[in-house]
């Protein structure tokens, strides 16, 4: 697979696995939402304090990958000789917690424009919603 190739499966993957190390050593893998933006990862996943999260402040190297199915096809003369083809892309980096309000702004927005439905005529968006019912009395 060409960079272009895997940049697009990016793009337009709808669901990845993400794997951290835990303190035992002992991998640990959970599925996420996704989106890909400005050359990076962004994973939806909770504030609670869980053992993700205590991996990745403890350990930030982190793996994640997506896939995406293609044909199945035969390659022998018995009905169970058949394979599944499919396009992986696997990204290897240091993860870390967002922070900034632009941040988790920008990634709420895109998320939604991803996996949501599309905003009605009036209706405010999540991001929005949820900022002021946090900061406004």
């Amino acid at each position: 697979m060409t960079s272009e190739q895997a940049l697009r499966s990016l793009e337009r993957g709808y669901a990845g696995r993400l794997a951290t190390v835990s303190e035992d050593g002992y991998p640990y893998c959970v599925p996420l939402l996704y989106i890909w933006a400005d050359n990076q990862v962004f994973l939806h996943g909770t504030s609670a304090r869980g053992h993700l999260r205590t991996n990745i402040e403890r350990e930030p190297r982190a793996c994640f990958e997506i896939d995406e199915p293609d044909d199945v096809f035969d390659y022998g003369r018995f009905e169970c000789d058949t394979g599944l083809a499919f396009q992986s892309v696997i990204v290897f980096g240091k993860i870390r917690i967002a922070e900034k309000r632009e941040t988790k702004q920008l990634f709420c927005e895109r998320l939604m424009e991803k996996y949501g439905k599309p905003i009605r005529s009036g209706q405010e968006t999540f991001f929005r919603a949820l900022m002021r019912s946090l900061f406004m009395p």
